[in-house]
C-alpha cells in the first residue's frame, strides 16, 4: 500500500491506495487521474476556484522513507 500526498494545491491531503501505479512519465495519467478525482469527492476538498475534473496530476515525487513509501502529487488546473 502506498501513501499518496497532494500538496499545497488545492489544498494538502493524503490518502492511501493499494492500486498499482504505472511509471509516471510526466504526462497525463488516466489512472492516477481517476484516483485523484474519486478522492477529492470521498474527501470533499474545498477548491473555490476549480471543477474537480480541471485537475490533473502534474508532478510526482515518489518517497521511500524506510518505513513508509508512496508519491507526492502536485497538480495543475
Amino acid at each position: 500500500m502506498k501513501t499518496i500526498i497532494v500538496l499545497d494545491y488545492p489544498q494538502t491531503f493524503g490518502f492511501k491506495v493499494r492500486k498499482e501505479l504505472p511509471t509516471f512519465n510526466g504526462e497525463y495519467c488516466e489512472v492516477r487521474n481517476e484516483i485523484l478525482l474519486r478522492q477529492l469527492r470521498r474527501q470533499k476538498i474545498y477548491s473555490p476556484c476549480h471543477l474537480y475534473t480541471d485537475y490533473v496530476v502534474g508532478i510526482v515525487e515518489p518517497f521511500d522513507n524506510g518505513t513508509t513509501s508512496g508519491e507526492v502529487w502536485h497538480l495543475f488546473s
